[in-house]
């Protein structure tokens, strides 16, 4: 198994849940947020345009439930198909990310499988797909082939909006990438749509 596939694939993994860029015509991002220095609490005091920080979601088990995002090509520069399938209970979350070698995804080359933490600090993003809650993810444990590694226990900051059965997450960037509270997506990623099953 390549290395290379392996730490991509573990990025794939965590840009679906922090957001994910693209290149289609979905919802563009405007440039960073204006933000000012964090406050006393280490939170920003002047949150993004179309971004309320003081909302809380209304109930976070309307996400419960197990999402199946279909085959795609999810490197454009290779030829590397995947399917994922999330699994969302509360405050966590287990993902089984299979990488292909055909575009039709019928011949497996590695599985990958993560345990994650989820956060639903309150705040919410006004998206071209409707309110999108705030959801802090963090990769506990992931699991290659059946070998086990350790998670990257970082925090990733992002949104999460579900529409009828059609699950999404923000839509990354360079400059709003989720890596940090100040970098946080503010759009919806509408290329990967994950159906409730």
């Amino acid at each position: 198994m390549p290395v290379k596939h392996t730490t991509s694939t573990c990025v794939i993994a965590t840009a679906l849940l922090i957001g994910c860029s693209s290149s289609g015509n979905d919802d563009s991002n405007p440039a960073a947020p204006e933000t000012a220095a964090p406050d006393a609490s280490g939170q920003n005091s002047m949150p993004a345009p179309g971004v309320d920080p003081s909302s809380t979601p209304q109930s976070v088990s309307r996400y419960n439930g197990s999402y199946f995002r279909d085959c795609i090509n999810s490197e454009d520069d290779e030829e590397v198909w995947d399917t994922v399938e999330i699994m969302i209970q509360n405050d966590t979350a287990s993902s089984i990310i299979t990488e292909y070698s055909d575009a039709q995804c019928t011949l497996p080359t590695f599985v990958i499988a993560l345990d994650i933490s989820l956060e639903y600090p309150g705040g919410t993003a006004d998206t071209s797909l409707g309110v999108a809650d705030f959801l802090n993810s963090t990769i506990e444990s992931a699991t290659v082939n059946g070998q086990m590694s350790s998670g990257d226990n970082e925090v990733d900051f992002g949104l999460i909006l579900l529409d009828g059965n059609t699950l999404y997450f923000g839509l990354s960037s360079e400059e709003l990438s989720g890596e940090m509270l100040e970098t946080r997506p503010v759009q919806i990623d509408q290329s990967n749509q994950f159906i409730r099953r």
